[in-house]
């Protein structure tokens, strides 16, 4: 019995401590969504802070649909000067495959086969209307506008996972490049015929290396593990603040989720069509 109480007592004082320590750094920080980049060389998960690793367990808090347009051309240098004029973002993107927005490029600081090219990226996106199937850069070849070889598209269509391990305090977000969107379309479609959900089962991604021709590259396997448990909903729904409004975890990351856009570094973990040796070169 007096060991029984030692032990409580323990745990009590290191539930305190643990409260102490987090109070310590609260909003202190601006809390961001890690990225989970995939390297295709090596067919491992590249994760800022850890190890490399070849797979990830964890719960699919939330998951998009979506098309990036980067202007990647076989000459990289033409390539990085339009990139600087989107700072970065993507040129059109489109949050669920259907309509396409455009970011604002300062063409007219420009002149010389930079200014051509603008010209050019934009003359096509208006021959579909920021429709994504009527779009020339979402169809099969486009990439040769682009001075590279092959059947791909210019235009990718992602699948973008808010993927959360619950031993870790924020989620990652992991870009599905678009060989592996066959794969997680039929897992999800899998998992209904199951009458489960993504967010509410553990699910591993693992990565496979395949090689056609000169093209390595790594494309994903999913599996389902198990189903969540009570404590891990207890977690999904324990109160965090974030710029002072208080939110159940799950919404706040949701939130970030939802609203953080696509970016360069989300693309070069996804992207396999481009630079045959070296897919995550752009």
């Amino acid at each position: 019995m007096e060991n029984e109480i030692a032990i409580q007592d323990a745990n009590s004082e290191m539930a305190e401590l643990d409260k102490i320590l987090d109070d310590a750094l609260a909003d202190s920080y601006v809390p961001q969504l890690v990225q989970a980049k995939i390297v295709h060389a090596t067919a491992s998960f590249s994760i800022e802070g850890m190890p490399d690793m070849s797979s990830i367990t964890g719960i699919v808090l939330s998951a998009k649909r979506q098309r990036v347009f980067f202007p990647k051309f076989a000459n990289q240098d033409m390539g990085k000067k339009l990139l600087a004029l989107s700072d970065k973002r993507p040129y059109c993107s489109s949050a669920n495959c259907v309509k396409g927005d455009l970011a604002e490029i300062d063409a007219e600081s420009v002149a010389g086969e930079v200014r051509s090219a603008v010209d050019m990226i934009r003359a096509k996106l208006a021959q579909g209307g920021l429709i994504c199937k009527l779009c020339p850069f979402a169809k099969f070849g486009s990439v040769t506008d682009f001075g590279l070889s092959g059947r791909g598209q210019i235009c990718n269509e992602l699948r973008r996972l808010l993927f959360w391990k619950p031993d870790v305090k924020l989620p990652m977000i992991v870009t599905l490049p678009p060989t592996s969107i066959r794969e997680w379309d039929g897992y999800m479609s899998s998992l209904d015929f199951a009458k489960r959900t993504a967010n509410k089962v553990f699910t591993e991604i693992s990565l496979v290396p395949v090689e056609t021709g000169s093209m390595k590259y790594a494309t994903a396997r999913l599996e389902y593990k198990s189903d969540i448990n009570q404590d891990i909903l207890r977690l999904m729904l324990a109160p965090m603040v974030i710029d002072g409004v208080e939110k159940s975890f799950i919404k706040a990351m949701i939130d970030l989720f939802q609203n953080k856009p696509m970016e360069i570094e989300d693309y070069l973990g996804a992207e396999t069509n481009g630079n045959q040796d070296n897919p995550d070169k752009f």
